[in-house]
């Protein structure tokens, strides 16, 4: 499988207008920097099997830019709460379930660096990953037995050079 694992984009910081964590809306920057972004993912990976983001507000806009950019053949948005906690065993186990060969997953820091480590290393604290809002990094998992390879990790601003 090809893991792609991507953070949301620049959000509004917690105000009147997005008084819980849970509501933040992307920034008008986080919005067009993340639709950039996509643009390059899309010019490194032509389809997408299966998109899933975390419920938080700033990663289900990001993945919906995502799904805006990859087009008619982009599959549905799926909502998976483990995306909002260090839950790397659920994460593991729903992704062992797909049949899907390119999956996107979007969500949040620590969490998917951490994510990240465990399939990487076996261990979540063994690796430090610095995750730019929007930054994208793509994994070869095998899960029987469990195994990953890193292929790439880029900022959001390879990503925009890319997708010029």
């Amino acid at each position: 499988m090809l893991l792609l694992l991507m953070r949301h984009g620049i959000a509004e910081p917690i105000s009147t207008s997005a008084p819980d964590d849970f509501q933040r809306p992307l920034t008008h920057e986080g919005r067009d920097r993340a639709h950039r972004a996509a643009r390059g993912l899309h010019e490194l990976v032509p389809t997408l099997d299966f998109l899933a983001s975390s419920p938080k507000i700033r990663a289900r806009a990001t993945a919906q830019i995502v799904r805006d950019v990859f087009g008619k053949k982009a599959p549905p948005l799926t909502e998976w709460s483990e995306l909002m906690a260090d839950d790397a065993p659920s994460l593991q186990r729903k992704l062992a379930g797909l049949k899907a060969q390119t999956v996107l997953l979007c969500g949040h820091e620590p969490h998917l660096s951490r994510f990240a480590s465990q399939l990487l290393s076996g261990s979540a604290e063994r690796l430090q990953l610095e995750w730019k809002k929007a930054g994208i990094c793509a994994l070869e998992v095998e899960f029987a037995p469990s195994s990953a390879r890193l292929l790439w990790h880029l900022t959001p601003k390879q990503l925009r050079k890319i997708g010029k």
